[in-house]
């Protein structure tokens, strides 16, 4: 799984006063034609972006979370779940 976040690209409509919720809009792009993008909220702070992620049978140690160039990825192995 690699998913990657760009900050560059919040979208004008949502940088206004018509947005009072604070909530902004991202771009995702999803690096490969079929990986999973799990269910993601993104929330802004005074001082920093707080990112939850939903991904059932893995630890936040599984995940590797890089920033270059304006582009946050985060990227991990979930193994097959055993039924």
């Amino acid at each position: 799984m690699s998913s990657e976040i760009n900050p560059t690209e919040v979208h004008p409509e949502h940088e206004d006063d018509s947005n009072p919720s604070g909530i902004i809009s991202w771009r995702v792009t999803v690096r490969r034609p079929h990986t999973w993008r799990p269910p993601t909220d993104l929330y802004e702070t005074e001082d920093r972006f707080i990112i939850r992620i939903e991904i059932a049978g893995m630890n936040k140690e599984e995940f590797c979370v890089s920033l270059e160039a304006n582009t946050l990825t985060i990227s991990g192995t979930r193994p097959d779940m055993q039924l």
